[in-house]
């Protein structure tokens, strides 16, 4: 007869993450010289204790994760329980199918594990971007569940058709939300090995419309610039951060996570959140004069010494080192919709007739950049981008330059 199971907790070391500093907290099943792990959430080494395996009382949440530690050996000894009573020759393998997700015929049962899955590795901005797709297609149901069978092109072409009448979303949105549907629905097909060749999707066309995208030429730049702002200003802060995005093509995201460990000697060293790419930027000019205001300031708060823990643009409520994935998504969203709160007062004060946001300022760098000469592959390492296609997509060229191009060439042909 094989032997019993075992269910234990315990921190992957080996895993900790380059950019969070945190490694995951797994539980493991282990039967027979074989075993099987599953995340249940990732910490810093120096909350979790190791004699106890549990998170130290010094973590602020760490209640709510010692539950979760508990809550996830109890579901993992009663299902490697329910499998070994069944075939008491069950093994690792079967235990594991169960443990990831049984295999269930029901499109949110799987969709729902794997969200799960991309909060346990951090993916926090796709969590939360997936989990609104699929409360959308929710509300589209009347219920959440939808038998595999059930989901089909008539389903499909109706569900496209409540998307452009009755939600009103653009072909665009339409399209990136049936691209994820797709996805997790592809994922299924793979994973139980169903007939691809009854794939919903097969012949349905994910079609973008050219949409313009807005930038800011350098005059307009100059009259955001030319605002006579004191630092007591409530747009002082959004006016400031748009410029440093527009000057270094930073994202918003990073630019309010950024501090003072990530500036040595006029260059910024930051892991970029989106796609984990280590950036390492040198300052100069106005982005300099912006960064060196607040870095005698902070010299000034704490006696003339940095802390290298300060924001270096002190706007987000919350410590990145200490608050949660979750947390911190939430207020840099809500941040962000200040900042571009303020930006449409800016925009009018500075008599600028376009609708700006904080990524308009990452637009107008690679703009100006490539409207200087410079290469749109060296514009690519600098956005951080890890396919030079979406350099081409956010960079648009000034008529002018295109214009200029033309009649140097038209020239040069009637030599």
């Amino acid at each position: 007869m094989k032997s019993n199971y075992s269910v234990s907790v315990f921190m992957r070391y080996e895993k900790i993450s380059k950019k969070k500093q945190d490694a995951p907290v797994v539980v493991q099943i282990y039967r027979d010289g074989e075993k099987t792990q599953k995340t249940i959430f990732r910490i810093k080494p120096e909350y979790w204790d190791e004699e106890k395996q549990q998170v130290r009382k010094s973590h602020p949440n760490s209640t709510e994760k010692n539950l979760q530690i508990k809550k996830a050996i109890i579901d993992c000894e009663e299902l490697a329980f329910n499998t070994v009573r069944v075939n008491a020759e069950s093994g690792v393998n079967q235990i594991r199918n169960n443990i990831h997700q049984k295999a269930s015929s029901d499109f949110f049962e799987f969709v729902d594990f794997q969200l799960e899955e991309l909060e346990n590795k951090g993916s926090i901005s796709l969590y939360f971007k997936d989990k609104a797709i699929m409360k959308k297609f929710e509300i589209f149901l009347g219920k959440r569940k939808l038998p595999i069978n059930k989901f089909n092109s008539g389903l499909i072409n109706r569900y496209e058709k409540y998307l452009l009448t009755e939600i009103g979303n653009c072909r665009n949105t339409v399209t990136s939300n049936m691209k994820r549907l797709s996805k997790y629905l592809r994922l299924i097909y793979k994973k139980y090995r169903l007939d691809i060749t009854q794939f919903p999707f097969q012949d349905y066309k994910m079609i973008t419309e050219k949409t313009e995208r807005c930038y800011l030429s350098l005059k307009e730049l100059s009259q955001i610039i030319e605002l006579e702002y004191t630092p007591n200003n409530e747009r002082y802060d959004a006016r400031e951060i748009f410029l440093f995005e527009s000057l270094t093509g930073t994202r918003i995201g990073d630019i309010l996570k950024l501090k003072w460990r990530n500036y040595n000697r006029r260059r910024l060293s930051y892991i970029m959140d989106k796609t984990d790419l280590p950036m390492n930027i040198k300052l100069g000019g106005l982005a300099l004069d912006i960064v060196n205001r607040r870095l005698r300031k902070n010299r000034k708060k704490n006696k003339g010494k940095v802390n290298s823990n300060d924001y270096i643009f002190n706007v987000l409520p919350v410590d990145i080192d200490i608050a949660s994935n979750k947390e911190i998504h939430r207020v840099v969203k809500l941040v962000t919709a200040k900042i571009n709160s303020d930006l449409k007062d800016i925009a009018t004060e500075a008599n600028i007739n376009k609708n700006i946001s904080t990524h308009v300022g990452r637009h107008s760098f690679a703009t100006q950049l490539i409207s200087a000469g410079v290469d749109i592959y060296t514009v690519s390492k600098l956005l951080g981008h890890t396919d030079v296609k979406t350099t081409m997509i956010y960079a648009k060229v000034e008529q002018t330059r295109i214009d200029n191009a033309m009649d140097n060439f038209n020239k040069y042909i009637t030599k």
